[in-house]
């Protein structure tokens, strides 16, 4: 359950639609998520266009929101790219 103020804060935010949507898998996950994963979860195609994701994750980072936090085995492509977590956790 969000609190009252959470709510009302998030959506006083001056995000667009795409931008709160990929907020929101983060906010799902503990754990730092690939591109393809959140594109996964947003999308439930892992195999999909990820300029769906890419470049509101890239925002999310420039507006503080979400950091890079290393690079780990993609489970979709066994390649190596960013991680990236809310901010804020440890």
């Amino acid at each position: 359950m969000i609190h009252e103020n959470s709510l009302e804060a998030y959506n006083a935010l001056d995000l667009g639609p795409r931008q709160k949507s990929v907020l929101q898998v983060y906010q799902r996950y503990i754990e730092p998520l690939t591109d393809r994963k959140v594109l996964s979860v947003f999308t439930g195609n892992p195999w999909g266009d990820l300029n769906k994701v890419q470049p509101r994750i890239t925002e999310l980072i420039k507006m503080g929101f979400l950091e890079e936090k290393g690079k780990t085995k993609c489970p979709y492509t066994a390649v190596r790219p960013r991680n990236v977590r809310l901010v804020g956790l440890l």
